[in-house]
């Protein structure tokens, strides 16, 4: 599935806030300061005109199906349907689809995502990830699932929706990308003008 990078950035961006951007601090940083700090962590999962290059190092483009992030989120049947029809599968088979995708975060400042932090790291490094070698992940991860721990943290300490960026910073992002969009564009046959600066 290809998107638009600068929003592909924003959801690597909501995830890695999830995560606690790998446990690698105990803050939340906002946008501007996790691509200052984790710019490889956001920049480069982004750049899909060089992951598809990389790609057809392996395999001809004839033997990929390229669903498009606006089209699967303005037409989702009919986007699955053609999906399912050039990977050969069962026609007839409709999946259920959710209606509400699932929001991006913000951080909160103050004590809400100190502690959010705090906990995240706790918990995966001091409670999880031993839980994980001792047993293994699944256990792990299904008495977080029936807890629904992950569900009440997000509800409590994050805000919900992306971070709108600043202009600057969106205009600069989509330069970044434009030689990479400009590689996207070419192997898709696709003109993508609003991905670029």
């Amino acid at each position: 599935m290809l998107c638009d990078p600068v929003q592909m950035l924003q959801s690597n961006y909501g995830h890695l806030l999830r995560q606690n951007f790998t446990c690698r601090n105990t803050s939340q940083p906002d946008l501007v300061t996790a691509l200052e700090r984790h710019e490889e962590l956001l920049i480069n999962p982004a750049r899909q005109g060089h992951h598809l290059t990389h790609w057809l190092k392996f395999f001809p483009l004839e033997q990929f199906t390229v669903i498009w992030h606006n089209e699967l989120k303005s037409a989702p049947e009919a986007t699955l349907s053609r999906g399912f029809a050039d990977l050969g599968v069962d026609l007839d088979f409709k999946p259920p689809i959710q209606q509400h995708a699932r929001a991006g975060v913000s951080p909160r400042g103050g004590w809400a995502g100190q502690t959010y932090a705090w906990m995240y790291q706790t918990a995966v490094v001091k409670g999880l990830g031993p839980l994980s070698r001792r047993w293994n992940y699944a256990t792990p991860l299904k008495i977080v699932q029936k807890l629904k721990l992950r569900q009440w943290a997000e509800r409590v300490f994050p805000r919900q929706g992306y971070p709108t960026p600043p202009a600057n910073l969106t205009a600069e992002l989509r330069s970044r990308f434009s030689d990479d969009v400009t590689t996207l564009e070419q192997l898709t046959g696709r003109k993508l003008p609003e991905w670029k600066a």
